[in-house]
């Protein structure tokens, strides 16, 4: 059964994941959910530069590493309602300041869920 506009629209459905967090808070989670669409987009405009060659006038992309963990991190860790905890640059550099071991924790949940794979890390290495 073909589903229709009004269902694509109101069942979107974030599947998400709560992770263990005990260096922030003893008993404490962070949720990582699925962005949409546009939050990836974002997210990989925000990551992938484009820049022009000065010698050959030719567009280059380069992939910008600062914060890359921290600024994915940002468009998918969410409270109970759904809604992202961080958006601003402070934030995204807040988040930065977490421990290495924390990001990467969450990092590995936001990349598995949000179908983040060796193409995009492929592109991190080459820079």
């Amino acid at each position: 059964m073909l589903i229709s506009k009004e269902q694509v629209i109101q069942g979107s459905q974030l599947p998400f994941e709560d992770v263990p967090v005990p260096e922030l808070a003893p008993d404490g989670e962070a949720r990582i959910r699925t962005m949409t669409g546009l939050e990836k987009d974002e997210w990989e405009a925000s990551v992938y530069i484009a820049e022009e060659d000065g010698k050959t006038k030719k567009i280059k992309t380069r992939v910008n590493q600062v914060n890359w963990r921290a600024n994915l991190l940002a468009r998918c860790w969410v409270g109970e309602d759904g809604k992202r905890l961080f958006s601003t640059a402070e934030d995204i550099l807040a988040l930065g300041g977490l421990s290495a071991i924390v990001i990467d924790r969450m990092y590995a949940v936001a990349k598995r869920l949000n179908a983040i794979g060796s193409d995009e890390e492929e592109a991190v290495e080459k820079n």
